[in-house]
């Protein structure tokens, strides 16, 4: 049942140090009662990274407490793609746009990331920090069978997944989204390696998908709900944007 579900929402502007990192937003639990519908009450599951830590200089680690003397949360979720109300996060994918040249779903690029997340696995676990990594389509983890590489390659390393089924969606796999989110459900929820399911709909647009609400987008509702109806009791990731309204389009 969806009520039952642990929900928590992205987008929670939340600046400061965590583990060395810069983050600017934060993954809340959901709290209903807050002020205005919003967050604020909710424990912080995660914190964003809007900074490269694959592919760039690495995970520089802080020890444990955060900028203001408050015991950090012992997750950072690292993303390059640009996410409604969640700015633009450079690590995991798109290893351009932290200069080096090379292209993330090449050969080259895997061979780069991986060298990375050997690097960091040690790091993260003197610190007592998990990674949380975030894939999408284009970048070095795009796809059911290179999630499903990673998790085994690093089955006792500190990282996880948040997955977000509608952004390993390409353009083309638009018309037949129902059966690829039924496989992509089938592969990850439930996976102990994965932490959350980010839920989201999207958009076709000139530079290709965008994640949008769930209750938008071209997506059937249909779909968007089985797919929450899969994800049972697990951690379900919302935007924090309208989130009543989600759930009410969630529940329809």
């Amino acid at each position: 049942m969806l009520g039952a579900m642990n929900i928590h929402v992205l987008g929670m502007t939340m600046p400061g140090t965590h583990y060395g990192l810069m983050t600017d937003r934060a993954i809340k639990k959901y709290d209903k009662s807050a002020p205005g519908g919003r967050p604020e009450g909710g424990p912080v599951w995660a914190h964003v990274s809007p900074l490269a830590v694959i592919g760039g200089e690495g995970l520089k680690m802080a020890g444990s407490s955060d900028s203001h003397g408050q015991p950090s949360v012992p997750r950072v979720v690292v993303d390059a793609g640009s996410m409604p109300g969640a700015g633009t996060v450079v690590g995991v994918r798109a290893g351009d746009e932290v200069g080096s040249g090379w292209r993330t779903w090449g050969p080259a690029g895997r061979a780069m990331f991986d060298a990375a997340c050997d690097r960091l696995a040690g790091a993260c676990m003197a610190a007592g920090v998990t990674l949380v990594v975030h894939p999408g389509v284009g970048q070095a983890l795009s796809d059911i069978p290179s999630c499903l590489t990673f998790l085994r390659r690093y089955e006792s390393a500190p990282f996880e997944l948040m997955v977000e089924p509608t952004a390993l969606l390409s353009e083309s796999m638009l018309p037949r989204a129902a059966e690829h989110l039924e496989r992509i459900g089938e592969a990850f929820v439930g996976h102990p390696k994965v932490s959350a399911v980010m839920l989201t709909n999207a958009v076709v647009e000139r530079e290709g998908l965008r994640s949008v609400r769930v209750d938008g987008g071209e997506i059937a509702a249909g779909v968007v709900r089985a797919m929450a109806q899969r994800v049972g009791e697990g951690r379900l990731v919302l935007f924090d944007v309208g989130v009543d309204r989600q759930i009410e389009f969630l529940l329809d």
